[in-house]
Parts: C-alpha cells; sequence; structure tokens
C-alpha cells in the first residue's frame, strides 16, 4: 500500500478548497471548523455542536434529550409514541400524558364531538372523586358519594319523560309541580298546595277549615256532610244524614270481644246463655286507655239476643273489671226479655284520670233495655 504524508493540503491557487471529484473514504476521525454538503458517515461529532439543516433518514435513535427549541408544527404520517409520557407546553401551565394513561391538563379542555365512556366508566368530578355520572349497561346514575347535598339550580327545573312529558316542574320563586303521565297533580302555591284528584292516606292530622261561613265539606254530591262553625270557635254543625258505623259478630257477647275500632255498635247475632261479660278493647288489644284522654266521654250500645236466658252482669275495659253503675241501682241477675226479644246494653264511659288502672280511671254507667 502507498502513502502520502503531507502536513497540509492546499488548492492550486493556495487559498481555495481542493476539490475531491471521486469522494474520499476516512476510516479514521475527520476534523473540521464547518461541513458544506451531504455528510455520509457512521459516527458524526463535533465541538461545541453540529448544525444541521435538514435529516432525512429511514429511521433516528437519539439516547439523550432531544429538543426542539423552534419546531412549529410535527408532521407525522404515522404514530407518534412517548414512552415516558407527553408534555405539552410549560411544566405546571400545559399538560401530560403519563406512560401509565393518566392525562392532565391545567388550562380549559374543549372536547368538539363529544366524549364517549363505556359501561361502569365513571365521570369524577371533585378533588376525591365525590360526584360520579356513569352508565352500568342497565341504569344511568348521577351518585353524590362526598359530603353535603347533591343540588340541582336552574332558574326553571323539569324534568321530564323520554317522551318530553312534563314529570315534575319547578320555577324559582313560583311553583312547583307533580305530574302522573303528563297530567298534573300537585301544584304549590303561597298558601298551601292544591290536588288535582283523589288525596288517599292511612291518616289525616290537621285541621280541614273552609272559613266561618262556609265550612268544611266532606264527601261528594247530595253525600256530602258540612263541618261548619256556626260561632267561630266552640259550636259544630254537622249538615247531612251521620251514619254511626256497626259491627255485626255472628256470635255471642260472651264469646266476643267489643274493639271499638270496629265501630260503637256492636250486634251479636247468636243467642246467648247466662251471665255474660262485655269485654272492651281498641284495636285488636288492651289499647282504649292509650287512644283515650282525661275528659273524654264514649257510648257503646251492645245489642243482643237472650233467648231469655243471656244478660250483661260485668264489663271489663283493657281487660280489668271495673265498678259500673247500673240505671235502677242494682246489677242485672236475669235475662228479663222474652224468648224471641233483643236486648240493648247502653254502657257511658267517662275518662277522669289517668292513673293506668281502669277502675280508678273510669265512670262506667249502664243501663238495659228490653224489646220483644
Amino acid at each position: 500500500m502507498s502513502e502520502i504524508r503531507v502536513n497540509s493540503i492546499v488548492s492550486e491557487t493556495g487559498t481555495g478548497n481542493v476539490a475531491f471529484n471521486k469522494g474520499v473514504n476516512v476510516t479514521g476521525v475527520v476534523t473540521a471548523t464547518s461541513f458544506d454538503g451531504s455528510v455520509n458517515a457512521t459516527g458524526l461529532t463535533g465541538t461545541p455542536d453540529i448544525a444541521v439543516n435538514n435529516i432525512t433518514g429511514v429511521a433516528a435513535t437519539f439516547t439523550g434529550v432531544l429538543t426542539y427549541e423552534d419546531v412549529t408544527n410535527v408532521d407525522s404520517v404515522g404514530i407518534v409514541t412517548a414512552r415516558g409520557g407527553l408534555e405539552v407546553g410549560a411544566a405546571g401551565v400545559g399538560g401530560t400524558v403519563s406512560a401509565l394513561g393518566h392525562v392532565e391538563f391545567v388550562g380549559v379542555t374543549t372536547i368538539g364531538l363529544g366524549l364517549t365512556l363505556g359501561d361502569d366508566i365513571q365521570a369524577r368530578f371533585g378533588n376525591a372523586g365525590d360526584l360520579k355520572v356513569y352508565h352500568d349497561g342497565s341504569n344511568s346514575y348521577i351518585e353524590d358519594a362526598g359530603t353535603g347535598s347533591l343540588k340541582v339550580r336552574g332558574n326553571v327545573v323539569d324534568i321530564s319523560a323520554t317522551n318530553a312529558a312534563n314529570m315534575i316542574l319547578a320555577t324559582e320563586g313560583g311553583t312547583v309541580s307533580l305530574y302522573h303521565n303528563g297530567s298534573k297533580k300537585v301544584e304549590t302555591s303561597a298558601t298551601g298546595v292544591t290536588v288535582t284528584g283523589n288525596a288517599t292516606a292511612t291518616q289525616f292530622i290537621g285541621v280541614a277549615t273552609g272559613g266561618t261561613a262556609s265550612g268544611s265539606t266532606v264527601g261528594v254530591g247530595t253525600t256530602a256532610t258540612i263541618l261548619g262553625v256556626t260561632d267561630g270557635a266552640t259550636q259544630n254543625r254537622f249538615s247531612g244524614v251521620l251514619v254511626e258505623k256497626a259491627a255485626i259478630q255472628s256470635n255471642t257477647v260472651q264469646n266476643s270481644v267489643i274493639d271499638l275500632a270496629n265501630g260503637n255498635v256492636h250486634y251479636f247475632t247468636t243467642n246467648g246463655a247466662g251471665a255474660s261479660v262485655a269485654t272492651i278493647k281498641y284495636k285488636g288489644g288492651n289499647n282504649l286507655s292509650a287512644y283515650m284522654k282525661v275528659g273524654e266521654n264514649i257510648s257503646v250500645s251492645v245489642i243482643s239476643k237472650p233467648n231469655n236466658a243471656e244478660y250483661i252482669s260485668s264489663i271489663t275495659i283493657d281487660g280489668n273489671a271495673v265498678t259500673e253503675e247500673w240505671l235502677g241501682g242494682s246489677v242485672p241477675s236475669a235475662a228479663s226479655g222474652a224468648a224471641s226479644s233483643y236486648t240493648i246494653t247502653n254502657i257511658n264511659i267517662t275518662r277522669f284520670a289517668a292513673t293506668g288502672t281502669p277502675n280508678s280511671d273510669y265512670l262506667v254507667l249502664a243501663s238495659v233495655n228490653n224489646y220483644a
């Protein structure tokens, strides 16, 4: 192999560039203050930097940090993969996508065509994700799992069915209306509530009033009863037929209970025999003292068929014997009616104390009338 050893190579003029028209193959290090033209090299270094206008290649690998100071657009035909995450903008100002797929943006995120979440994937709001909105494949949920209340605010809050029929309609400073199948049934107002249709309840508590002039009407049409106030305070007027409930029992007085929850009139249709006890209770048990207050009075009528044998000789209240005061001054000792007659035993009960012992709390007056 031939060698040419020189200290330097200069052009023919001594000042220009030396042209290598057929190329130069260098196996060692090439050091230069600058390169002009294309470079095909397996290793390329420079001090302090190498300035390149364009890099074109099949692939490029960078083991250090790759910084694009002046790049305004990145145009990729294929997929851009950032294995350690992706950061947009300055730290704490822009946004990041972590290597685990978590996305966090400091500013406003605008989604143009909508956001789709799969079944059981929750959209969460709040620092601890307290408010959740999701669909589980069968039902949709708005769930507040944190402290405080779930508040829905608006000038007009309209909850409607899928066919646009009203269900609940609330107006700020105005009415709140409840609908059944699109038809208004309940509406609030400044003075109370208006119900369209029937109002059904297991119990009504309060005062029904229509004023001292009109009173309050219970019932419909010709069967209605008016509860009217005649002097505005102490006296009630009842207009119409008053019907008292009667309990008809196919049994004898001795073998039955007089439950005042079924009415204050009890008719026993089976012929009795001998002295019988009128057992007075309320609501299936010993509850009369729990409902009857001091200063209240009740009248009980017991209709029986004595068959010339049965008669009521004693009375109990809530399972306890009481001292009866009988009309005429004596306790009945035998049936006084004819074989085919009916007997009415009238029992008047007045509560005057609340010791818990019926014989000390009630005055019991009784009388017997026979009918042929």
